[in-house]
């Protein structure tokens, strides 16, 4: 898949993503598999305000 019109860091160049069940994520935060702390952050900030289950 070619760069769409994105602005991208050098360091997110090459990233997928794709589409996870709210427990699989959890899962994969816990496991230590997901550490990215951003992305952690905003995940729990959403799951804390009631944003998601």
């Amino acid at each position: 898949m070619a760069n769409q019109g994105q602005n991208l860091d050098a360091e997110e160049v090459g990233l997928t993503a794709k589409k996870i069940k709210i427990d699989a994520f959890l899962e994969l935060i816990l496991a230590g598999k997901s550490s990215d702390a951003t992305t952690v952050t905003a995940f729990l900030l959403a799951r804390a305000k009631g944003l998601i289950d």
